[in-house]
């Protein structure tokens, strides 16, 4: 392995190109050392989009704001389908073109889920009066499966085996907020307030790859063990890096509610 494709490799994976995957990982695992990686540049680009968002439309009253955000869900939705299902299914591009490999990766085919989130924050207690009740969790759950199920099958798997699309994502966000408010303590009793699912999203993936490249593969057992070599690893990650870091924080999230416990 050369020494200046290693240095090349080490620093996008210390500053947001963490995409960028050479040549010299083909051979270990699925090919790409830490494939969760990429969603950071992702995510880095809503955050300089929220900003914009917020700036262009402030003078809008919140009808047309919230109007303004169902039409660029349903058109980045758009964008989404065809980048993911038409573009694959009907061969329009080369799959490892450089054209497809940087649209992957930008904000425009995933841009849609973050205005959902958006949408669904300025509207939070109507939705939540929607999704909230033991009666509907189970109904939100079957509406999940079931049209995860149908979208698939009519859109196919999408490129690199992309499930996630549109329709699927809206009738998942359903489901976890079904879930999350209808039983808002149920995390709390059995975690104790300890978050490890950033740990797992990161470290994952190089458990699989690693199990991979043994050739611990086909087995149930071995799925089991690499879920259980991750939820060490990102519960470590928790105790000793995440929540220590937490805790130098200097300026609390929520002040209302900081401000209301040194009151009491």
């Amino acid at each position: 392995m050369p020494l200046k494709t290693f240095l090349i490799w080490s620093v996008t994976q210390l500053s947001f190109l963490q995409f960028y995957n050479p040549t010299f990982m083909d051979g270990f695992g699925n090919g790409v050392l830490n494939g969760s990686l990429w969603t950071i540049s992702v995510e880095l680009q809503f955050y300089v989009i929220t900003p914009l968002l917020y700036m262009s439309l402030r003078a809008i009253p919140k009808f047309a704001f919230d109007l303004v955000l169902v039409a660029l869900i349903v058109l980045f939705a758009g964008f989404n389908v065809f980048y993911h299902h038409m573009v694959p299914n009907f061969q329009l591009l080369e799959p490892d073109s450089m054209v497809m490999k940087l649209g992957y990766v930008s904000f425009a085919p995933w841009v849609y889920m973050f205005f959902i989130g958006v949408l669904a924050q300025r509207n939070f207690e109507p939705l939540r009066n929607l999704c909230v009740g033991i009666v509907r969790l189970p109904l939100f759950v079957i509406l999940y499966f079931l049209v995860s199920y149908l979208t698939i099958d009519v859109l196919g798997p999408g490129e690199a085996g992309q499930t996630m699309d549109p329709f699927s994502y809206i009738a998942l966000c359903f489901c976890i907020m079904s879930i999350a408010y209808t039983l808002p303590n149920l995390a709390n009793k059995i975690l104790r307030r300890n978050d490890i699912s950033y740990g797992l999203c990161i470290y994952h993936m190089p458990v699989v790859n690693l199990f991979i490249y043994l050739g611990y593969t086909g087995r149930i057992s071995h799925q089991l063990m690499a879920i259980g070599c991750a939820v060490v690893l990102a519960s470590l990650s928790w105790f000793l890096i995440e929540r220590p870091a937490m805790k130098l924080k200097r300026h609390a999230l929520n002040p209302l509610k900081a401000i209301r416990s040194t009151q009491r």
